[in-house]
């Protein structure tokens, strides 16, 4: 099953100023527990091969997914579709005993690649964060807004960024990029 978003019609046209990708094949699963409990980080280690991280803002990646920190005890899971409902299942028994909740929200976010060489400078445009490398360094991660669209993104690559946003709001996002990277061209 291909899950495409409002913007897949759009990506990739001749012409464009931006270039964005949409990963199609990923599943999303929120992820609450005590991030501080070291049974907690075994337990989900032992069901997805990676911990959560810890320290705030953190992403690190498993063999098999990448488990990106919302807030002390929440973390957003993404791993590839087809592996969707064995880690659901692996995480909920694995935390079965454990004040743990485990849920699947695959179907409301999307999430899109931005990789341009002024990446920085374009999120800046409609975004507060400050996109230096010495204070937003590739791994890292935060929840913001961009032109009134509250996103998480994840720094992968100096210029290279992985926004996680409402499947709803995916084509308002690429029109404010759009435009964004449009200033330069007038």
């Amino acid at each position: 099953m291909t899950r495409l978003s409002a913007l897949s019609t759009l990506l990739g046209r001749p012409g464009e100023a931006l270039r964005l990708a949409e990963r199609h094949d990923l599943a999303q699963i929120n992820l609450r527990g005590d991030g501080s409990s070291d049974a907690f980080q075994r337990a989900v280690a032992s069901a997805l091969g990676a911990a959560p991280p810890r320290a705030p803002n953190a992403t690190p990646q498993g063999s098999e997914c990448t488990l990106i920190w919302l807030g002390p005890d929440e973390w957003l899971v993404q791993l590839p579709y087809g592996r969707r409902e064995q880690a659901l299942q692996r995480l909920r028994a694995a935390l079965q005993d454990r004040h743990a909740a485990v849920t699947d929200v695959s179907d409301g976010g999307t999430v899109l690649v931005l990789d341009h060489p002024r990446a920085c400078e374009l999120l800046s445009r409609g975004c507060p964060l400050d996109f230096d490398e010495s204070v937003f360094p590739v791994g890292a991660c935060a929840q913001s807004v961009f032109s009134k669209t509250n996103l998480l993104l994840v720094r992968e690559a100096p210029q290279r960024f992985a926004v996680t946003v409402r499947r709803s709001f995916a084509r308002y996002l690429y029109e404010a990029l759009q435009d964004a990277a449009e200033l330069d061209r007038s």
